[in-house]
């Protein structure tokens, strides 16, 4: 995922992500996502997605200094729900 968020625009990924949802890139950018302080932007896959690419590097950091593999299985699914919000990740 880190790859894939390092190497794809914006763009990029909410047009892949849509056309997996079977949704408008417009509805998926609104679509509510948990986790976050509420604000204008905040929780709307819009705001989680720029927030995922504008610090990739510290989530590379943290998933680094993960010790066992059930621990980064998890943090790998919840990365891999924000980038593409299906049940199947959490």
């Amino acid at each position: 995922m880190s790859t894939m968020l390092k190497t794809h625009s914006y763009e990029e990924i909410l047009k892949a992500a849509a056309e997996l949802a079977g949704m408008p890139e417009e509805t998926l950018e609104q679509y509510p996502m948990g986790g976050y302080s509420k604000g204008m932007t905040s929780g709307a896959y819009r705001f989680v997605l720029q927030d995922l690419l504008k610090n990739i590097q510290h989530y590379d950091w943290l998933y680094s200094r993960l010790e066992d593999d059930a621990s980064r299985l998890v943090f790998g699914n919840l990365l891999g729900y924000r980038i593409f919000p299906a049940q199947s990740f959490l």
